[in-house]
């Protein structure tokens, strides 16, 4: 059993693994020519797609509000999420376990 805050952090940082490897190869499709144009529209849509992920996809289990604030801070700044213990909207305390993933 794992918390709340936990499982965010998590899949943050999947969404922004996803993000920076698409960038990565999307930077190394326009500098290498040799690389096929669609590998480069492939890591493009990669990128999009993790980017509208973080956006639309961290969100409160309970309510669903949007918690894309406490997940990025868990991923960069571990002690300023501490101090984000609730939901802003239902309240919910993010430090409780959960089986839902």
């Amino acid at each position: 059993m794992t918390t709340i805050r936990a499982i965010l952090g998590r899949r943050t940082r999947n969404y922004l693994l996803v993000a920076i490897v698409g960038w990565l190869v999307f930077i190394a499709a326009v500098l290498i020519p040799a690389i096929a144009p669609i590998i480069m529209i492939g890591a493009f849509v990669a990128v999009v797609g993790a980017m509208l992920g973080l956006i639309l996809g961290i969100r409160c289990p309970r309510c669903g509000a949007r918690l894309l604030q406490l997940g990025l801070a868990e991923v960069w700044a571990p002690l300023h999420a501490q101090r984000i213990a609730h939901c802003p909207r239902c309240q919910l305390d993010v430090n409780d376990e959960s089986n839902r993933r």
